[in-house]
């Protein structure tokens, strides 16, 4: 892991995994280290915060966006439904008109939108993955 000056945000370059740095970390104790030396000892408890901090970040940007995706689909899902309610309507409204009578399409859906204003909303756009190439998915 390259020494940033924040933990938080992407990480396209991978310098070395944070979860194999995590895994040499465990074999220290705070305590022994510091023992030994105190520097040290801060040295260590900074850097195994920071590792924390990271993972903790990185799965928080998961989760808001694994929650982005879903609202995305819940639009999209609700937005066909109110496509499908819209024609049932129009061809409901087709066949109530008697056959001598000329029925306006164009009116009935400027009609039907103005009641409903609220059927379509707008798509967000597409949620995109971080890069974040210092911390393994599947460590082996």
């Amino acid at each position: 892991m390259c020494i940033r000056d924040r933990y938080m945000g992407e990480a396209p370059e991978r310098y070395a995994y944070i979860n194999r740095l995590q895994k040499k970390l465990e074999r220290f104790s705070q305590g022994d280290v510091d023992a030994y030396n105190l520097g040290l000892g801060r040295l260590l408890r900074w850097f195994t915060l920071v590792l924390a901090y990271r993972v903790a970040d990185i799965k928080i940007r998961q989760e808001r966006h694994e929650r982005l995706r879903a609202e995305r689909r819940a639009i999209i899902q609700s937005n066909e439904d109110a496509a499908t309610a819209k024609e049932r309507a129009l061809e409901e409204a087709r066949a109530a008109v008697p056959p001598e009578e000329e029925f306006n399409e164009e009116e009935w859906l400027t009609k039907y939108d103005e009641e409903h204003p609220e059927a379509i909303k707008e798509v967000p756009p597409e949620v995109e993955d971080d890069v974040d190439a210092d911390l393994e998915r599947e460590v082996p």
